[in-house]
């Protein structure tokens, strides 16, 4: 139960499996980067 989300918290999934790539990405695309992630992520 320690690990579950609280109350009020929304828990978003990376659909696209590329959260850790668009680090890298965003290092010269910022722009472009944000939004590839709120794409997957549904946002």
């Amino acid at each position: 139960m320690f690990l579950y989300p609280k109350e009020g918290i929304d828990v978003l999934i990376d659909n696209y499996y590329i959260m850790a790539s668009l680090g890298v990405l965003s290092k010269k695309y910022r722009d472009a980067a944000l939004k590839i992630l709120k794409k997957s992520l549904g946002i």
